[in-house]
């Protein structure tokens, strides 16, 4: 896996572990997984040599990255773990707003930052009002308010997307933008199916645009498959689930195999079972289960839609093979298994909109 994937990962992991428990590397290019996740437990001696060190240079962005990494899982049950958090954040968002690390590592929540998001929302909308033609500070402050700012997010991505036309990353943000709300809404099947159709032509314009770059073009396929299913565009989701399995078997040892052979089967099951093959659908199951994992998959678990849409038509021995093939890279699966089995239903939970 690429190291700015590994690093989105880890800070993505951080972020949404914080939403649902109460939701580029830095420039020393110190950002591999397992480095960062070293940082999450420091003893006290490291913890105090890097606060010495950044009293020194507090342009030590390298030592603020390992502080905040840190003090961002601790923050979660100590006050003052939350407190040294949203000063080296709000530090960073202020000197810094066009790093990485301002969005990924400084990223502040509401309800557990409390009075510090409100002013790291400030900073970045004064960064705003004093660089309205930098996208990277734009696009910056949109992803930092992507979460509980949704407005003001989609209007900077939009600024982002006029100054950086031919650039694939904004309409590809606003898509996600647009898909996010499913995690949060009631949708009903009209919004939900406008909705995606909206961040589908996004989807498509950034793919588009990188028509010469495949390690871009390979994950959008993910997200291109499994929003035009949701839109009911279901001749164009089997032609992306296709064509993202086809790209897989290019090359097994890419970050994104494990998710593409994961959703490639999900879609094309999703569609089977719309058409009433119930046969192929569960094949598809069972073959989605073959993933090796990836670290999304490991960490927060697949998406499953088709899981439970077989289960509710009494399909309960595949369900259980399936959660049971999966349990090879993701643990929970066991908590799927067990309630069924004990004939309840499952708190299928974020695990529908992944």
């Amino acid at each position: 896996m690429r190291r700015s994937n590994n690093r989105l990962f880890l800070s993505a992991a951080i972020l949404l572990f914080s939403v649902f428990a109460i939701a580029g590397p830095p420039e020393d290019e110190s950002n591999d997984a397992d480095y960062l996740i070293s940082k999450w437990n420091m003893s006290a001696e490291e913890i105090t040599s890097l606060e010495n060190q950044v009293k020194k240079n507090p342009s030590d962005l390298a030592a603020r990255e390992k502080l905040l990494i840190h003090y961002g899982t601790e923050r979660l049950s100590s006050p003052e773990a939350r407190k040294l958090f949203a000063k080296h954040a709000l530090w960073v968002i202020n000197n810094f707003p066009a790093s990485k690390m301002a969005v990924y590592e400084c990223a502040l929540d509401p309800r557990i930052d409390g009075k510090a998001y409100e002013k790291g929302k400030k900073l970045w909308l004064r960064h705003v009002k004093r660089n309205p033609a930098d996208a990277s500070i734009l696009g910056n402050a949109a992803r930092a308010l992507t979460l509980y700012e949704r407005t003001t997010s989609e209007e900077l991505f939009l600024r982002c997307k006029k100054l950086e036309p031919a650039n694939p990353k904004w309409p590809e943000e606003l898509a996600h933008l647009y898909r996010l709300g499913r995690q949060t809404e009631k949708d009903d099947a009209g919004s939900t199916r406008n909705r995606n159709a909206k961040a589908l032509a996004l989807l498509e314009e950034a793919y588009a645009l990188a028509k010469t770059n495949d390690e871009y073009r390979f994950p959008l396929l993910n997200d291109l498959a499994k929003c035009a299913f949701e839109a009911d565009e279901i001749e164009k989701a089997g032609t992306y689930a296709r064509l993202l399995l086809k790209n897989a078997q290019k090359d097994m040892k890419n970050w994104n195999y494990g998710n593409a052979l994961y959703d490639g089967n999900l879609v094309l099951g999703r569609i089977a079972l719309r058409e009433g093959k119930m046969d192929e659908a569960k094949s598809f199951l069972l073959k989605a289960s073959e993933s090796p994992g990836s670290p999304n998959l490991d960490t927060f678990g697949p998406n499953l839609t088709l899981a439970k849409e077989l289960l509710e038509k009494g399909e309960k021995k595949v369900v259980l093979e399936f959660l049971g093939k999966c349990s090879s890279f993701w643990k929970e699966a066991n908590c799927f298994m067990e309630a069924i089995n004990k004939g309840e239903t499952p708190n299928w939970g974020p695990n529908l909109y992944y």
